[in-house]
């Protein structure tokens, strides 16, 4: 929903895009599925935001997706998503052990966490590059305000698929 009022609040930035919202379970449906119940177009350019879900799924999962999402995205279709590359926190007490304790207790335990060195070689075995990686200390400089900090423990990638299957 929140994505969908981005576009919404912005349509000389969207107005030539054909711009579908598919919400899924990626456990228990196919995404092949319900992109094309949702009016998609197969083997065209397109761009994938994938926020706030790879972490929370098995590594199975995560490649079925990418999968999926090579098969039906045309050549230099662009995946935008965030990845977590440590669980816990480091030393003590951290908001990230905290937080993700109590993910945990409302049945959304982190369940994937992937370091920034292996997502080349993940997301490459589905034919997409990496163009753009950003960490928390670079997110921080490119997008942090009012002296916040982005978590040193997760990432952001843009990939772009190489070649037709």
């Amino acid at each position: 929903q929140r994505k969908a009022a981005i576009v919404a609040a912005h349509p000389d930035l969207f107005r030539a895009a054909s711009v579908r919202r598919v919400e899924i379970d990626f456990r228990t449906q196919s995404l092949t599925d319900r992109l094309a119940g949702s009016g998609f177009t197969p083997r065209e350019p397109t761009f994938v935001v994938w926020e706030g879900v790879s972490m929370y799924l098995s590594r199975a999962a995560v490649d079925g997706t990418l999968a999926a999402l090579a098969s039906v995205c045309g050549p230099g279709s662009v995946v935008a998503m965030d990845f977590w590359q440590q669980v816990g926190g480091v030393g003590g007490y951290s908001l990230r052990r905290a937080a993700e304790r109590g993910m945990r207790l409302i049945g959304e335990p982190v369940t994937f966490p992937i370091a920034a060195v292996d997502v080349p070689e993940l997301l490459g075995g589905h034919r997409f590059a990496v163009r753009d990686l950003a960490d928390g200390g670079e997110m921080t400089v490119r997008y942090a305000t009012d002296g916040r900090r982005c978590d040193p423990g997760m990432y952001v990638v843009a990939a772009e698929l190489t070649s037709a299957a």
